[in-house]
């Protein structure tokens, strides 16, 4: 998903829609709202991991496929979080930060 189609995504859900094209960028939520993290199967991804005490990461399922791997991004408390997953083969790192206002 490119980043236009994310801002699109975010514009008709009203939840901000965070994909690896968001790579380095910072997300701010309201405590009590969430995002959704989206990385793409087209590679294969390490397991998000979340630094700090801010948000909390929820997987998503689905009974068929949509072509991405999914969490919810629930912020709980005020701060900064960041969020980090490393794709493969290469070992390129995503990190985005969550600031929770």
């Amino acid at each position: 998903m490119g980043a236009l189609q994310a801002l699109v995504a975010v514009i008709a859900m009203g939840v901000p829609i965070v994909t690896q094209a968001w790579n380095g960028r910072t997300v701010e939520l309201d405590r009590g709202r969430m995002a959704r993290l989206r990385l793409s199967e087209h590679w294969r991804w390490t397991t998000p991991r979340v630094a700090g005490d801010t948000v909390k990461l929820v997987r998503v399922d689905y009974e068929v496929d949509p072509g991405y791997r999914e969490w919810e991004i629930r912020a709980v408390a005020r701060g900064t979080s960041t969020i980090r997953a490393t794709r493969m083969p290469g070992a390129v790192r995503f990190v985005v930060t969550i600031r929770v206002r």
